[in-house]
């Protein structure tokens, strides 16, 4: 709710900001930790804002957020469905009147429906955010219409408490090609 929150209040500010489209491609999600070392792939949808705080010839700088449609993963035994939505801060540098690199770096919250988090009905499970972090380049397509192509990886554990009192941690790493539109107000 928090993340749902911000980026409402995000959108009110349309001077200098973003709204993005974007599919993930490529994407897996490795779960490790407990004796556990198990990969899984599972691509999305994903859908974003971000707000210019400064810019000037050469260099961008903002903040934004991200959210993911839940994604299921084919192999994971419990199934369900995983996201992660993410705050950042975000740069940009300009390359040439068409290219440029940009870099984000933030928090994401680790977000699971039922059934991926089911584990039994002698036990629960909790999950916690972590680092985002991206970076990659962007085409202007148009003084409105960018393209960009980000190298995203996000970090969370989720943790399963027992009904003896005994709990066990995974890590969980996404790592993702993510592809956009971004239309710019």
């Amino acid at each position: 709710m928090k993340f749902l929150s911000i980026l409402i209040f995000l959108l009110f500010n349309f001077s200098f900001s973003q709204l993005r489209i974007g599919h993930d491609i490529n994407a897996e999600l490795e779960l490790s930790g407990y004796g556990l070392e198990e990969t899984h792939s599972a691509n999305g949808i994903s859908l974003g804002y971000e707000s210019v705080l400064k810019t000037d010839k050469k260099y961008t700088y903002g903040a934004g957020g991200e959210f993911m449609l839940l994604r299921t993963s084919e192999t994971f035994t419990g199934g369900g469905g995983f996201g992660f939505n993410s705050l950042y801060g975000f740069g940009r540098y300009k390359i040439d009147e068409r290219l440029y690199g940009t870099g984000r770096l933030g928090y994401n919250f680790y977000m699971a429906d039922s059934a991926f988090k089911y584990c039994g009905d002698d036990c629960s499970t909790e999950l916690d955010g972590g680092l985002f972090y991206g970076i990659g380049i962007g085409i202007i397509l148009t003084p409105k219409i960018n393209l960009e192509g980000l190298y995203i990886h996000n970090e969370g554990t989720m943790r399963r408490d027992l009904i003896n009192g005994s709990s066990y941690s995974f890590e969980s790493n996404y790592a993702r090609m993510h592809f956009c539109f971004a239309y710019t107000f």
